[in-house]
């Protein structure tokens, strides 16, 4: 039994008018609301950790992707250009390196 139990257990025993159950009711009541407050702060907290962590995993893929389209387009404006066939593998390489697959 938790001490919030015995507290209420005591408090009924003792409770020689119907205003002292009352009072019983509603501490009962207040505890297990904070309870579930608890519980709730506990869940948001994990969603939060959950979110940011995607959102990390989301920004270094957007990063991943400037980084190809600037070569790209260095690529493009240099004096020799390569040939449209490089261009197109190192996009394939570099939007599989983005989705996490494999290119070879």
């Amino acid at each position: 039994m938790t001490d919030d139990q015995e507290l209420i257990a005591r408090l009924r025993e003792g409770a020689t008018w119907d205003d002292d159950v009352a009072a019983a009711d509603r501490i009962e009541a207040l505890i297990k609301e904070r309870d579930e407050a608890v519980h709730l702060a506990r869940l948001r907290k994990t969603f939060i950790e959950e979110a940011r962590d995607e959102r990390d995993a989301l920004e270094a893929k957007l990063a991943k992707a400037v980084e190809a389209l600037d070569m790209l387009v260095r690529d493009c404006e240099a004096d020799y250009p390569p040939s449209h066939v490089a261009i197109k593998y190192f996009a394939i390489g570099a939007l599989a390196e983005i989705k996490g697959e494999s290119y070879e």
